[in-house]
């Protein structure tokens, strides 16, 4: 048995030709990984020049109802929802009603003083140093409380950096940005979306993530503890379908989503442009991060996308610009690594997208080293938040260190580590490398 990790740290118009993968080549890719990381249903689409190559479910979206998953079926899609939250604002902003730089206080009653210098840019490009109500705080000070009881509980406490000088994720930006919505347009944030951007573009599937409405082709959620799939627990609604991670949708719903940021349709040139650029922090630095998507490149192609998880599924959109290929993934367990078969099977669909699978020099041993100590350490159940910055341990623990620690536990003994790339994002320093858990096996 064998696990397939890609493991990164980091540290303080022009059409081309798309090579066409075999079918069986991308399903046989995709059937391989769910069972790999256990997944019971996935959906995928594949989208060139905003037109859908390919939509196909695998598995079941019921394992209870034995219902095969489809491109039809609704997954919640987790962060995923911030990229539509961002237009919803960038349309405010393009109507004359809202702007990027005016102060959050504008518009949210009895802002705290300490976010008297937070502006819509900073909660859009996650810039505010506002704590995250999800990750952060756990949601454990919050249960049961409405956004505006959620943002008062949060004013109380200080900001983890002063705003626009560290790129922070939070989700609680998004959740202001939904209550910004809200006050200035007169209406939800799912609402307001459902009007300029959901019913425009016939996204008939893409709605508000309400438990207790009847939904079509809703996919149940599942959780892998280690042995088996069990059903998700129960997210409260007050803290999970929000503006932040509220949404449901399809892959084919998404795919109409994709095509609609090919044109100005739902948004102008100059707001896909600021969606797409590198926020710039107060030192003059910049960070790959727009406006609810993150930039990347691949190979010199540039992506942007954006993934999502929540106990009940795990999502990803990635967008190559320069060749018009788009890949969705949505998968119902959570902890799925959707960006992984995103990217894998973008290379299939064009080669010159596929990720280096050579070992490259390693001029860094003694980083290298302590990504293999993590590792060790994570599956060995006895990692604690030496290694991890303050903001990404609170991020990691307590979720993300136990779904890791469950499957490298399952994979076997640790058999070997190479650095695959090396590159500079800004101030940061991204490696990729491939880990090997296991009898057989590598990451791609």
């Amino acid at each position: 048995m064998s696990a397939r990790w890609l493991c990164c740290l980091v540290f303080a118009g022009t059409l081309l030709l798309v090579a066409a993968a075999r079918a069986d080549e991308v399903d046989d890719y995709v059937r391989s990984e769910m069972r790999e990381q256990h997944v019971p249903g996935l959906s995928l689409a594949v989208v060139r020049n905003g037109e859908v190559v390919k939509a196909q479910g695998y598995g079941l979206a019921s394992l209870e109802l034995n219902a095969p998953a489809t491109a039809e079926t609704v997954y919640p899609i987790a962060s995923v929802t911030k990229q539509l939250t961002a237009a919803a604002i960038l349309l405010l902003v393009q109507d004359g009603k809202l702007g990027l730089d005016n102060k959050i206080s504008r518009y949210l009653e009895k802002t705290p003083p300490a976010w008297r210098e937070v502006t819509v840019r900073h909660l859009l490009a996650n810039t505010s140093g506002i704590k995250d109500h999800l990750n952060e705080m756990h949601g454990k000070t919050c249960n049961g409380t409405s956004p505006e009881e959620i943002a008062s509980h949060l004013g109380e406490l200080p900001l983890n950096s002063a705003p626009g000088s560290q790129w922070l994720y939070s989700n609680t930006n998004y959740l202001l940005l939904g209550m910004i919505l809200q006050r200035v347009s007169g209406k939800a944030f799912d609402q307001f979306l459902a009007e300029r951007v959901f019913r425009p573009l016939g996204m008939k599937a893409t709605r508000r993530n309400s438990p207790g409405d009847v939904v079509p082709n809703r996919a149940a959620g599942y959780v892998w503890d280690g042995t088996e799939v069990r059903n998700s627990p129960f997210l409260d609604p007050t803290l999970y379908d929000n503006a932040d991670t509220g949404l449901l949708s399809s892959v084919l719903d998404l795919a109409r989503w994709d095509a609609a940021l090919y044109g100005n349709g739902v948004l102008d040139e100059s707001s896909r442009e600021r969606m797409w650029t590198p926020v710039k922090l107060a030192n003059g630095s910049t960070y790959p991060y727009g406006f609810g998507w993150h930039l990347d490149d691949v190979n010199g192609h540039r992506l942007v996308y954006h993934d999502g998880n929540r106990a009940d599924g795990s999502s990803m959109i990635g967008r190559y610009l320069d060749d018009r290929l788009t890949v969705i993934v949505l998968a119902n367990r959570s902890d799925v690594n959707t960006g992984r078969i995103a990217r894998h099977v973008a290379g299939l669909m064009m080669p010159a997208l596929r990720p280096a699978d050579r070992p490259i020099e390693d001029t860094e041993p003694r980083v290298t080293a302590l990504v293999k100590a993590v590792l060790l350490a994570i599956q060995a159940g006895t990692v604690g938040p030496e290694p991890f910055t303050p903001e990404m341990w609170k991020d990691f623990y307590p979720a993300g260190v136990q779904g890791f620690q469950s499957a490298l536990r399952s994979s076997g003994a640790f058999k070997s580590l190479d650095l695959l790339s090396r590159k500079a994002q800004g101030d940061a320093r991204i490696y990729r490398y491939r880990a090997v858990f296991g009898e057989t096996g590598l990451a791609e």
